[in-house]
């Protein structure tokens, strides 16, 4: 796939894919966007290399490269200790908590913070109930980001998105 997450024999390639496929869906809400999701995308299904050899496909492009759906991943989607159930569960509780903060509603406008760490996406959002500012590691390390640039956004509580459920509270590191 995009992101390299699959059930490979490459537990830290799986974990690594994983993590990118989580961060574009948890910028996406937290833009104020929603995910374009494909059909498997929801599963962590890889595309399909042998798609554009069916010749029912020619004049057909709408599946881009998809594969047919497999029963076993959607059986797969609850088991949380499969790729496919935790990808599953974090578009899930991902989607829940956009839906419950109003700062993350899609009428309010994001506002993309100064350059602090080139490694960090940084993103503010403004709301009477109070600002969210994200950062977002683009990179495959552990990065800083200094809190002297968020300028005018105030900074109340601090939350790690991996580490609250969908329900809003916290769990413990893993």
């Amino acid at each position: 796939s995009l992101t390299g997450a699959s059930e490979s024999y490459n537990p830290h390639l799986t974990a690594t894919g994983m993590a990118r496929m989580k961060l574009l869906v948890a910028a996406t809400y937290g833009t104020g966007g929603l995910p374009v999701i494909w059909s498997g995308d929801e599963l962590a299904l890889p595309n399909d290399p042998e798609w554009a050899r069916d010749p029912t496909h020619a004049d057909d492009n709408r599946w881009a490269h998809r594969p047919a759906l497999p029963d076993t991943a959607l059986a797969q989607r609850h088991d949380h200790g499969s790729v496919t159930g935790a990808i599953f569960e974090w578009h899930c509780s991902v989607g829940q908590v956009r839906a419950r903060l109003p700062q993350l509603d899609g009428q309010m406008a994001s506002e993309v913070l100064p350059v602090a760490n080139p490694g960090v996406l940084a993103v503010g959002r403004r709301h009477a109930a109070g600002d969210m500012v994200q950062l977002y590691n683009v990179t495959d390390e552990e990065q800083a980001w200094p809190a002297q640039w968020l300028g005018s956004f105030t900074l109340g509580a601090v939350h790690d998105a991996a580490k609250v459920d969908s329900a809003g509270e916290r769990t413990k590191p893993a």
